[in-house]
């Protein structure tokens, strides 16, 4: 783990902004397919 660590720090800023949004883009698909799950009848 702490390996890790020492890459992601040296990654630049942008690529972590870039990997952030691109997992909130992944949450909001989830839980969009989630809510329609929920919507359909059983």
């Amino acid at each position: 783990m702490e390996l890790r660590e020492q890459q992601l720090k040296k990654w630049p800023v942008a690529k972590k902004k870039a990997l952030i949004r691109k997992n909130a883009q992944l949450l909001k698909e989830l839980s969009k397919s989630r809510a329609l799950v929920d919507k359909r009848p059983e």
